[in-house]
Order: structure tokens, then C-alpha cells, then sequence
């Protein structure tokens, strides 16, 4: 028995003869690169070698160090004293690319995702994008990973992710300096594949983006599976093997499929359930005259709530309306004036042309419902007097709606479900449909600003958001579009950007206020510049903002400018910006015309 060690410890374990396959060892060395860069006109370059072999690029093209290869043994494995802080390029990105386990090669997809490690405090599962250099592990080998790994200990983060799709690569990128071809640039994290700086980096790892994933702890993963064990004396290539995606599920792995999968914000919740509904459609259905495919009874949560816009050039969202939508539930109002100004379409679904029915969710969460007490007040008085309680039901969806079979105007939301729990407000939505291309990013955002603003009403900080729905569908004639957001997601990094935390000041006389400007500038009462905002509305700057967005809205449709009001424009939040300019072709030209 050999003794391990490392900076980090020193321990004394039953497995020491195993070295992870992507450990670089000695005698393994940086080979000679003969790099040359190519001119390619305007100024660009692309980085290659004289004698350059097809293995040297990733399937995306990016240039990869060169680094010889030690002798293997019969069985396949790498020999040779490990460098146990340095992983070999080539084999590192072979691991990644066909999500190999890292310590044995052998496939390491499992019956609940992909196993991911990172060091405890190293990741934080709360922002928005999470990304990995280190390669899966199968079942069988996260605690030797974790206890020989010197960057993790022995208890570390363990991912279990549904979706991990690749990002880009760790690499240095080269130019022409005073000393000639030389390292001109020094990235301080990964390069995204699409990268303007791509061609002429020289990759060193692969990395990939934990985008649908559950936390467990690795005792409770590696304690849950039945696979046969394997001998860990010996490298395990040999055939008779037992893959881990053979193994049985354990109840207790049972009971982790019944759970939520989590995601970081609602891009990633979106463009997994256009994947499946469209991909794997349960049901063909033809429902009302709306042909669609059909998936029955799915579930997803968000850890981080606030990231509930999607920046997706092919999906157009629109935050103007979905800020409206939000004020127009918390004010409890039901009237077409407001919405059908920002989603005309709405008008449609009125039966008297004046109101909505059971959309205006708002109305009844929030409108009069026992001795002039909202739902909504109701559930959040209980809250506050017994914060465990499982009470804390606001029901929307009622039978009434049905009694009319031309109702044009049904609740597709049953409910919304407030959970206090350790200082935290988590949510339930359930939804009884969900149209996932139209719907889901409206309803996400509209459910997690009520949220957010109970939580803020409670005294508690923003929790979990889960959303539940019986009938998730896309329907035929959104099919290409969404097609097309699909192919966008699949072809280049994720764009991504913080959205800002809710006042703790926010109350029912703030939604008052905001809908006070909202009103003059929808009916052009009013116009504003950004710094009139700024300085003489006596708003937050949270709350700026969507006056701002109301604003940019007046000029494109009462004033039906050209190019909107730059400097507004650019008074945006970033993420709230990049939205805008791609939604309508008046905040582009405000752009293009090199104002901003």
C-alpha cells in the first residue's frame, strides 16, 4: 500500500495504483509546435503548423498544443510517474469531447446525467453560467477522483447534469510583438467557441457548460448504485467490465428522478423542453384548431430565480411586455386598455372586448376576495404568522371557466404555491397547460417578479422556482422558429447577463407609482428623456429602468422613429439593452447609426 501525496494531503488509500487516464506523465513533454500564422486579410490572422495533422484541431477548428505521447501498457494505459497537477491536452479534450470518465476512459454518461466535480467554494451553483474544465467521472470512480485529484477534497461539489453542452476551450491566443510571433493574449477565463480571438488561440483544454443539473453529495451518489465493482488494482479497459449506463437504478436514484432537474435561469428550462417536446413528442394533438406536439406532465426548477429573461437573437423577447405583464398582475388589473397596448393579440381572447377573463391572473391573486382582502393578502398574513406552513395555496383556475364551452379566455395557471422555508420564499407554479415556445418565457418571468415581490412583502430572500405542467406543447405553426432557436443554442456559446435584485423598498404604492408613468406614456400623454427619468421621477434605479423601456416603447410606436432616442438607449441596463436592439429595428438603427 503506497502512501499519496500531495500539497493538499497526505492519505493512505486502497485504489493508490490508479492514475486518472487524463494525468500527463513524465517523459511526456511539449512537442515541437512549428507555428506559423497565416494572413487572412483585414488585419486577421489564423494560427497553424508547417506539418500540421488533422489531429491537431478540434472539431470546431481551434488549434490545439502539441504534447507527446508517453508508452502504454497491454492494457492500454498510460505508464510513467504522474505529474499529478497537469493534465495531458490531448487526452483532456478527448475525455470531454465523448464525455469519457476521467479516470478510466470508459464512457461516463449514467442513467441520471453526467457526474461533474469541482472543489468545495470553487463554483457557485446560483450564477447564471457554470462552466468545467475537468472531464465527467463515471459512477465507480468519483470518490478515487476526489481523493487523488489535488485541486478537489474529499468531500467536493458533485453535479449531476442532464445537459453539458460544449462551450469553448483554456488557451493563450498569438500575434505579432516586438519579438515576433509571440503570446499576445492571455485570456483570464475560456474562450467560447465563435470567438472573434479563436483562430488564433492555441488550446490547451476543453470546457463545457453545466447547463441542467442537480447538487448531491458524493457519498449519497456513490453509496446509491448497484454497478458490479471493479477491481481497483486494475486499469479497467478490459471488456468484461460492466458499463455504469448498464447498471440498475437503486430507489434511491428512484427518488432522485422524481425531484425537479435544476437549471441555472430560464434559457436553459426553455430550450430543454423545446428540445424534448419537439425531438420526443408524446402525443400528436388538435386541440381547438391548434395542432401541436404534446409532452404530459414535466417539471423544472430554477436555482436563481432573477435569471428569467432569455438572450436569444432567433427567440426575440420582448421585455417591454413582459415588464407590463408583471406590473399588470401586481396591480390586479384585468382591463384590455392596458395589455392589448403592448400584446395586441390579447384582444382576441376577450369575450366584451373591455376585460380579460381567466389571463388576468393578476385580478384574481391580487384583486378584492374576502371583505376586501386580496388572495394574495391572505396567504401572505398566514405566512407571516406560521412561515412552515404548507397553506400558502393561491388557486387561479377555477371550474367556473369550463361551465362555457365558447369561453375564449381559460386559466392556463392552476396555482401559485409559497413555501417559506429557512429564510427563503421558494415557489411552486402549476400549470395546467403551457404553450413552451409563446407561454413559458411570459409566464416565468411574470411568476418570478410575484415572487420575488412576496419574498420582499415577507421580509425573506428570493428561494427556488418550480414550474410544473400538465400539457407542454409546441404548437406546428411555431415549428420553424423554433427550429431555428434550437440551431442558434446548438452553435455557439450562451449569451448571458445578471438581471438586478428587486428593491427591498417595493410595496403596492411602488407598483401604484410605476403605473401612474406607464399610463402617460401609453396614452402619449408624456415623453421622457433618460436623465428626466433618472432625476425627477423619484424611482429606484430598478424601477428606471422599465420606464425606460415604456418610454423606448412610446417613441416606436406613437412616434414611429427611425432610430430611438440614443441616450436612452444607452442608459440601459446591458442585458435590457441587448434585448431591445435585437426585438426592434429602430433600437438597432439608434446602434448602427454609430450613436452608441
Amino acid at each position: 500500500m503506497t502512501t499519496i501525496r500531495t500539497t493538499r494531503k497526505t492519505t493512505v488509500l486502497p485504489y493508490s495504483r490508479i492514475v486518472p487516464f487524463v494525468i500527463q506523465r513524465e517523459g511526456e513533454e511539449a512537442a515541437p509546435d512549428n507555428m506559423r500564422l497565416t494572413p487572412l486579410g483585414s488585419g486577421r490572422y489564423r494560427l497553424g503548423c508547417a506539418d500540421e495533422d488533422p489531429r491537431d484541431r478540434d472539431l470546431r477548428g481551434v488549434l490545439w498544443a502539441r504534447c507527446s505521447l508517453g508508452p502504454f501498457d497491454d492494457l492500454g494505459r498510460p505508464t510513467g510517474r504522474p505529474q499529478w497537477r497537469m493534465m495531458h491536452p490531448l487526452r483532456q479534450r478527448g475525455c470531454m469531447q465523448a464525455l469519457r470518465c476521467q479516470v478510466c476512459a470508459e464512457p461516463a454518461r449514467t442513467p441520471l446525467g453526467s457526474i461533474f466535480l469541482a472543489g468545495p467554494d470553487t463554483v457557485d451553483p446560483a450564477q447564471p453560467v457554470i462552466l468545467t474544465n475537468q472531464p465527467p467521472v463515471c459512477a465507480q470512480h468519483a470518490r478515487p477522483a476526489a481523493d487523488l485529484c489535488p485541486h478537489l477534497t474529499p468531500d467536493p461539489m458533485v453535479f449531476l447534469a442532464q445537459s453539458a453542452p460544449m462551450y469553448g476551450v483554456n488557451g493563450v491566443g498569438y500575434g505579432y510583438g516586438k519579438h515576433g510571433m509571440q503570446v499576445v493574449q492571455r485570456p483570464d477565463g475560456p474562450i467560447p467557441y465563435g470567438h472573434k480571438l479563436l483562430p488564433t488561440i492555441f488550446a490547451s483544454q476543453m470546457v463545457r457548460r453545466l447547463g441542467s443539473f442537480r447538487l448531491v453529495g458524493l457519498d449519497q451518489l456513490c453509496g446509491s448504485w448497484s454497478a458490479p465493482h471493479r477491481s481497483p488494482a486494475r486499469w479497467p479497459h478490459d471488456a468484461g467490465s460492466a458499463a455504469i449506463g448498464q447498471a440498475q437504478l437503486t430507489p434511491c436514484q428512484e427518488s432522485a428522478l422524481l425531484t425537479a432537474p435544476t437549471f441555472p435561469g430560464v434559457r436553459d428550462a426553455y430550450l430543454s423542453l423545446l428540445q424534448l417536446a419537439t425531438k420526443e413528442p408524446e402525443h400528436r394533438i388538435d386541440a381547438r384548431g391548434n395542432a401541436a406536439r404534446e409532452v404530459i406532465g414535466v417539471s423544472f426548477r430554477l436555482n436563481n430565480p432573477r435569471q428569467r429573461l432569455p438572450y436569444l437573437v432567433e427567440r426575440k423577447a420582448n421585455p417591454v411586455f413582459q415588464f407590463a405583464e408583471a406590473l399588470w398582475y401586481l396591480a390586479g388589473r384585468r382591463d384590455l386598455e392596458m395589455i392589448g397596448y403592448y400584446a395586441p393579440s390579447m384582444r382576441s381572447y376577450s369575450a366584451d372586448g373591455i376585460h380579460l377573463g381567466g389571463s388576468a391572473y393578476g385580478h384574481t391573486l391580487f384583486g378584492p376576495a374576502h371583505e376586501g382582502r386580496s388572495r394574495f393578502d391572505l396567504v401572505a398574513e398566514l405566512l407571516s404568522n406560521e412561515p412552515d406552513s404548507k397553506r400558502g395555496y393561491l388557486p387561479v383556475f377555477s371550474p367556473v371557466e369550463l361551465a362555457d364551452r365558447s369561453n375564449p379566455d381559460v386559466a392556463c395557471l392552476a396555482g401559485l404555491h409559497l413555501l417559506p422555508r429557512d429564510g427563503h420564499l421558494h415557489m411552486v407554479c402549476n400549470m395546467r397547460a403551457n404553450d413552451l415556445d409563446c407561454g413559458l418565457l411570459s409566464d416565468v418571468f411574470s411568476f418570478t417578479m410575484i415572487q420575488e415581490y412576496a419574498a420582499i412583502q415577507l421580509g425573506l430572500r428570493l428561494g427556488t422556482y418550480t414550474h410544473t405542467i400538465g400539457s407542454a406543447h409546441v404548437n406546428d405553426h411555431n415549428a420553424e422558429r423554433v427550429r431555428r432557436v434550437l440551431d442558434e443554442a446548438a452553435s455557439g456559446p450562451a449569451v448571458s447577463f445578471p438581471f438586478a435584485a428587486m428593491p427591498l423598498d417595493t410595496a403596492s404604492t411602488t407598483i401604484e407609482h410605476l403605473l401612474v408613468h406607464e399610463e402617460a406614456l401609453r396614452t402619449n400623454e408624456l415623453r421622457y428623456t433618460a436623465q428626466h427619468i433618472q432625476t425627477r421621477l423619484g424611482l429606484h434605479p430598478y424601477w428606471q429602468q422599465v420606464v425606460m423601456l415604456f418610454e423606448l416603447y412610446r417613441q416606436i410606436q406613437h412616434d414611429q422613429v427611425d432610430a430611438v432616442d440614443p441616450a436612452l438607449l444607452h442608459a440601459l441596463d446591458p442585458g435590457l439593452r441587448w434585448l431591445m436592439t435585437r426585438k426592434w429595428p429602430a433600437c438597432a438603427a439608434a446602434i448602427d447609426g454609430g450613436a452608441l
